[in-house]
């Protein structure tokens, strides 16, 4: 168990909870506002909240969490397109649990957003580690 915790809790998963603690927050927070403050449709405001935390998630964890320093437009592009694609599938499945959630068995939007975005966390650490920032074996060493 200890060499299972050594190992899972290291630089780069601390770091993802971390910056990923501060994107929900940024995203809890803005989607608050928009539906608690201006009375947005939640799910209008889970669109501008999610847009706002995946701008800030894409930089924090391709220089913070990953440490993918490829700065050329070909790396920035291609790491952006499979982030952005990886962020749209989770936001679709969030957008979906949050509209059966929400509409259909009228649970609070708020908590609602709070539930789903777990999943849609765990799911973005493994997209994001196997998908858009993955070293090479030269880099790992």
């Amino acid at each position: 168990m200890k060499a299972f915790l050594k190992r899972a809790l290291n630089r780069e998963t601390v770091s993802y909870l971390i910056v990923g603690g501060l994107t929900t927050l940024l995203d809890w927070g803005l989607f608050t506002v928009l539906v608690k403050s201006l009375g947005m449709d939640h799910l209008i405001a889970n669109i501008i909240s999610t847009a706002a935390a995946i701008l800030f998630a894409f930089f924090a964890n391709k220089f913070i969490v990953f440490r993918s320093m490829g700065r050329d437009k070909g790396t920035l592009f291609s790491e952006l397109g499979r982030f952005l694609s990886s962020r749209l599938a989770t936001f679709l499945l969030q957008e979906a649990l949050l509209f059966l959630g929400v509409n259909l068995l009228h649970f609070d939007s708020v908590l609602m957003k709070m539930l789903t975005s777990v999943l849609v966390i765990i799911l973005n650490y493994f997209l994001s580690k196997l998908f858009i920032f993955k070293k090479e074996k030269a880099d790992e060493e």
